[in-house]
């Protein structure tokens, strides 16, 4: 049976601490023996995880970092380092029953005049025209698409009038069956109805206002960084378990996949 005390972080080097390194209580005469460096507390024993974590995501930030201005012909570090959550695309068939509800929520949309409150919705922080944050889009694959399956793809009656406006004589019947014959075959799997293999099937012009406007914090730092220079390269880190799944640099041409380096260091990973 493994030794509960075993697990918790300790100082390698030094004098023993005599306080927790979270909440500052004076620790035990075993724990101070053990050299532990914080309480068992879980408060205590949350923080430590997040402090390791952090110092993972620092150090494969560094090794993405070095190994993009390796890559890079001018050897410049990238403007930015971003961290995605893991998320694949996995496809599989649209049932019967998702097809009979999205129908049911467009015809309830017209039947009833329903609009999405916005204020329900996050902030519309997407700046259009960015070549790296494009591509760091694509790259993700759709995870923020996750939320348009319960949200019947955040269609309302904003975005079926708007298609009917571009359309001579078009009623909102027909927007109606104009969406529904845009949803494909096949969707990923817990994503949104139109998220098909290559992205969203819908023309960017004809996606709910959010799926245009919403820009998740690594977006916004590419954004940023692109806005500051819009030559700027980026390196995007996908990350599960403290291990990074997939790495690439990003710039204004391109997406290429990132090798890590080593550490510059000899001491193992925390």
């Amino acid at each position: 049976m493994l030794n509960p005390v075993s697990s918790l972080p300790t100082t390698p080097h030094g004098a023993a601490p005599a306080r927790c390194a979270h909440c500052g209580k004076p620790l035990s005469t075993l724990l101070r023996q053990q050299r532990a460096t914080h309480c068992r507390a879980a408060p205590c024993l949350a923080s430590a995880d997040q402090a390791r974590a952090a110092q993972r995501r620092a150090q494969l930030a560094a090794q993405a970092g070095a190994a993009a201005a390796h890559l890079h012909l001018a050897g410049q570090a990238p403007a930015r380092v971003v961290f995605l959550q893991p998320w694949s695309a996995v496809q599989l068939p649209v049932t019967p029953t998702q097809r009979s509800s999205h129908l049911a929520h467009l015809q309830a949309v017209v039947a009833d005049g329903i609009v999405i409150d916005r204020s329900r919705l996050a902030a519309f922080t997407a700046v259009p025209g960015l070549p790296q944050a494009d591509r760091l889009c694509a790259h993700c694959q759709g995870h923020c698409c996750q939320h348009g399956l319960g949200w019947h793809a955040f269609m309302d009656l904003r975005s079926l009038q708007r298609w009917v406006d571009t359309q001579c004589g078009a009623t909102l019947a027909d927007a109606v069956a104009h969406f529904m014959a845009q949803v494909p075959a096949e969707h990923a799997d817990g994503g949104c109805l139109y998220q098909g293999a290559s992205g969203c099937v819908l023309p960017r012009d004809q996606r709910a206002d959010i799926c245009n406007g919403f820009a998740c914090p690594p977006l916004q730092a590419v954004q940023q960084a692109t806005l500051q220079d819009p030559q700027a390269t980026v390196v995007a880190l996908t990350v599960h378990a403290g291990q990074a799944e997939r790495v690439v640099l990003i710039s204004a041409s391109a997406t290429l996949p990132l090798s890590l380096l080593p550490p510059a260091s000899d001491e193992p990973a925390p």
